[in-house]
């Protein structure tokens, strides 16, 4: 799967072990409708570890995500055994490497 985002299995890339590199795989490559990927993008969501460091109060009162596109976030989300609100330590420092 290529792309700028570090993987597992590429030991070129020094990629912090204690962060899964699910987390910086883009959302376009999830199965989100066009919408709700241009809301996300439009504020700076990029990447699955974007998403799970914001809460559900964050996507519907600052970026205006509606129910609908909340649920939807959510099934992606927990499909991966992840959730919305998920704590990441250092999330910004790392993602920022790859942006």
């Amino acid at each position: 799967m290529g792309g700028p985002w570090p993987s597992s299995d590429d030991p070129t890339i020094n990629v912090d072990r204690n962060i899964d590199p699910i987390l910086f795989r883009p959302l376009n490559e999830f199965d989100l409708l066009s919408l709700t990927l241009e809301i996300l993008k439009v504020n700076g969501i990029q990447f699955i570890g974007d998403l799970i460091t914001r809460t559900e109060i964050q996507l519907v009162g600052e970026f205006g995500i509606t129910e609908n596109q909340l649920y939807e976030i959510s099934d992606m989300l927990s499909n991966r055994g992840l959730a919305l609100g998920m704590g990441i330590n250092d999330w910004q420092i790392e993602s920022a490497k790859y942006r």
